[in-house]
């Protein structure tokens, strides 16, 4: 039975589509909000959507180019007034499967989701795994963004490994997700290693594993990382943190397939598909003898470029709209819209921090807001930096440092300022705070304590 998703603000059509394809034997899932529909569609896979293209939000032009940018192989049909149609025609050169003219008649609906049904398992998408999570910050619509899905298309087919290079914040390990939960091996872990933040004398046996008594602390046998993940992926996060050492045991493991865990003789044979991620040049760093030749090569077999957000300005509105509307769901807040001068701001911004900045910078301009709209005045209190002779009546709780400096200190300081001013607007009642945040309590507990935010003083100063 093939699934179909329907898209339109109108609840009587929703609902006469609804019941014509149910009767041709279909499963029908019905929304009227497009960004709601677009959060479902992340999560579940469809045969087919049926969207109208005007709707409030997002049009369907809009709600076409998102659902292309995670989901490349659903037909989509739009549904059209008359006079929309160049619209309806522009959104086909965008990808759209087909439009049909309101008013229409069902059978034509039906026809069309037959052939879109028929040229789908016709497709490569057809022939792989479904259901396969997608993620927010892999999507865009400027040329850089679209040149490479094509490319992820055949990297997800194949089973070799992957490198994925990009400055930090660009989404590297959101596209190693895209890579693994899209392909054959979905259905088994994908296991997370990051480099960067394991201690040098840790990543062998976190790798490799250790049995009980090979080394001081080793209390009990453990597997690594590599057994883990065997039949499924392993993805190695900034690799250009591997201490030179054991690159060549890494590399071994590349070639052989066999995994020697501390402490022990037994080779053990394991089936992984390895990823890997840096922001930093790897052939520089080969050239400075800080990393092997060989063992690049065996790791970039296949390669990805990300690009920075600030050479894809296109998707900048985008991304901020996206951002802004999760979490104005999270938050439980009615949907905002971005002012005119915000979106111009945001577009003016050189993004050093790239998407991970942006979606933290909207996520603080709706914990900071008060109205229906995200103000310029909310970004520069979220901690957008203000443009030359700039000046916003802002007072926040805590001065968030210049972003020149050290982008994790930043982002803590912004992550603080956060927690600091829901905890004011609650009254200081945690559970509360960490609802408006869409956090669990537990979690704002570790990370008032992380933080050091003394509670009890501020409750005094505050009086």
């Amino acid at each position: 039975m093939a699934n179909i998703l329907v898209v339109d603000d109108d609840l009587n059509i929703l609902e006469v589509i609804q019941t014509r394809l149910e009767a041709n034997g279909y499963s029908v899932e019905t929304y009227s909000d497009p960004l709601e529909a677009l959060d479902v569609v992340r999560e579940k896979e469809f045969d087919v959507i049926v969207s109208d293209v005007r709707m409030p939000q997002i049009d369907g032009l809009e709600f076409l180019r998102r659902v292309r940018s995670f989901r490349m192989g659903i037909p989509v049909i739009l549904l059209t007034a008359y006079g929309a149609i160049p619209s309806a025609v522009e959104a086909v050169k965008e990808g759209a499967f087909d439009y049909l003219t309101k008013p229409f008649e069902g059978r034509h609906l039906v026809q069309n989701i037959e052939r879109a049904i028929q040229e789908r398992e016709r497709s490569w998408e057809a022939k792989e795994p479904k259901e396969g999570p997608c993620f927010p910050g892999v999507y865009g619509v400027s040329p850089k963004m679209k040149a490479l899905y094509p490319v992820l298309e055949r990297i997800i087919a194949s089973d070799s490994t992957v490198l994925v290079h990009g400055e930090s914040g660009t989404g590297k390990e959101l596209i190693a997700q895209m890579i693994h939960f899209n392909g054959p091996r979905k259905k088994e872990r994908f296991v997370i290693m990051d480099c960067g933040a394991t201690p040098g004398s840790l990543i062998e046996s976190e790798l490799f594993g250790h049995v009980k008594g090979s080394f001081t602390n080793a209390t009990e046998t453990r597997k690594g990382m590599f057994e883990l993940a065997d039949r499924g992926t392993l993805f190695l996060d900034e690799i250009s943190s591997m201490p030179l050492e054991l690159q060549s045991r890494l590399l071994r493991v590349l070639q052989d397939g066999q995994i020697k865990r501390v402490g022990e003789s037994l080779m053990r044979k394991v089936d992984v598909r390895v990823l890997s991620a840096s922001n930093m040049d790897l052939q520089e760093r080969v050239k400075k003898g800080l990393f092997r030749l060989d063992l690049y090569y065996r790791l970039a077999v296949l390669k990805v470029e990300l690009p920075p957000l600030r050479e894809r300005q296109e998707d900048v509105a985008m991304l901020a709209e996206h951002f802004l509307q999760n979490f104005c769901a999270k938050m439980k807040k009615e949907p905002m819209r971005l002012e005119e001068r915000a979106t111009e701001a945001l577009l003016r911004y050189a993004w050093p921090g790239n998407v991970r900045e942006l979606k933290n910078v909207i996520e603080a301009g709706v914990v900071l807001s008060s109205g229906p709209t995200l103000s310029l005045q909310d970004l520069y209190c979220a901690g957008l930096p203000l443009e030359p002779m700039g000046s916003v009546d802002c007072q926040p709780l805590l001065e968030v440092p210049d972003p020149g400096g050290s982008l994790p200190a930043y982002l803590e300081n912004l992550e603080k300022k956060l927690i600091l001013k829901a905890l004011e607007v609650n009254k200081w009642v945690q559970k509360d705070a960490a609802e408006q945040l869409g956090i669990s309590p537990r979690v704002l507990c570790y990370k008032i304590k992380k933080l050091e935010i003394d509670i009890a003083m501020l409750q005094e100063k505050s009086g």
